[in-house]
């Protein structure tokens, strides 16, 4: 796994976890799956069953945390 793709499947897992009660629900049932069946599939096609557009969810959910992190200044407002 590249840098990249280990910060990517972070990015998911921050995503599911507080991102929609869907996206959690999930994630969960996946690795509740994983206790008894170590293949149980490609999680994607269970999130896009969940969320209509998964990818368009995630960035979202990036965006507002890169909002959350930034100082008031960063976002184009001046403090007083």
């Amino acid at each position: 796994m590249t840098p990249g793709e280990y910060r990517e499947a972070w990015a998911w897992v921050h995503f599911m976890l507080r991102g929609t009660p869907q996206a959690k629900q999930v994630l969960l049932q996946y690795v509740q799956e994983l206790r008894t069946n170590s293949r149980p599939g490609v999680l994607e096609p269970r999130l896009s069953a969940a969320l209509l557009s998964p990818h368009e969810a995630l960035h979202r959910h990036l965006t507002e945390l890169d909002k959350k992190q930034r100082p008031a200044t960063a976002q184009g407002f001046s403090q007083p």
